[in-house]
């Protein structure tokens, strides 16, 4: 279950809040607080603005990291269901393209993609045992990024 907006908030006198907004129910308690918002997170559309990273430009700069070091082979491992990590696990693979090499992707296992954004992360650390025995499969060395 997603976490509550916090207990302190309807007593907070801010100016303005920087939040990343997880949950209707704190998009709803951000609203009526009144104050000026941005939102970090991106999960809903809503009426604060939202300032996001450029995931294109984070593997772009993964990726010159990696073959700057001579890395040939190269993987990307991320939580399925995380909008991150399906943004720059649609980026980094390409980008690794256009310097002329492929990516190996991380399988997650695990069943349908479901909860919230924390739970998904949460649920990476069932999979350590399986992670461990992808990256032993690769071509070694091997650059990986990983999407956090």
């Amino acid at each position: 279950m997603a976490d509550s907006p916090p207990v302190w908030l309807s007593d907070w006198e801010g100016d303005g809040i920087i939040a990343r907004v997880e949950t209707r129910s704190l998009e709803k308690a951000l609203i009526a607080k009144a104050l000026p918002t941005i939102d970090l997170r991106g999960k809903y559309d809503l009426a604060f603005p939202l300032i996001e990273t450029d995931d294109r430009k984070v593997c772009e700069l993964a990726a010159e990291h990696l073959v700057n070091r001579g890395f040939r082979h190269f993987a990307y491992c991320g939580f399925a269901g995380t909008n991150y990590s399906e943004r720059r696990l649609r980026y980094f693979p390409p980008v690794v393209g256009e310097a002329g090499y492929s990516c190996h992707v991380y399988p997650e296992p695990g069943s349908a993609i479901k909860g919230s954004q924390k739970d998904r992360e949460l649920d990476g650390i069932l999979y350590e045992d399986d992670i461990v025995r992808w990256i032993e499969s690769l071509p070694r060395p091997v650059g990986i990024m990983a999407c956090n």
